[in-house]
């Protein structure tokens, strides 16, 4: 596994560069502010990988998707998000032009 590790510490590297960057081309931004949301992303970088990681784990593929649609319900449900599900009519769907 060093190469994904080296993968990963590689892309937070160059990630917080370009948040660092976009961040710091708000003149507009207060920098306290701006430290407090640098501070927050980075905290919560680990939290946000391992989320990604478990959601890639869930089959997504077309008939497929109920696990990952039930993580992602959960998380959203867990931050306080009023949801809601629904059953979808194959029919319908099987006359999508994208079908």
């Amino acid at each position: 596994m060093p190469i994904l590790r080296a993968s990963l510490a590689l892309s937070r590297s160059f990630d917080y560069s370009i948040r660092r960057n976009r961040l710091e081309n708000m003149m507009s931004l207060d920098p306290h502010i701006r430290d407090r949301i640098l501070a927050a992303v980075d905290e919560a970088f680990d939290a946000q990988i391992a989320f990604t990681q478990d959601l890639v784990r869930h089959p997504s593929l077309r008939t497929r998707e109920g696990g990952a649609q039930q993580l992602l319900f959960e998380a959203m449900e867990q931050r306080g998000l009023e949801m809601d599900r629904w059953e979808l009519d194959p029919e319908e769907l099987s006359a999508h032009p994208g079908a």
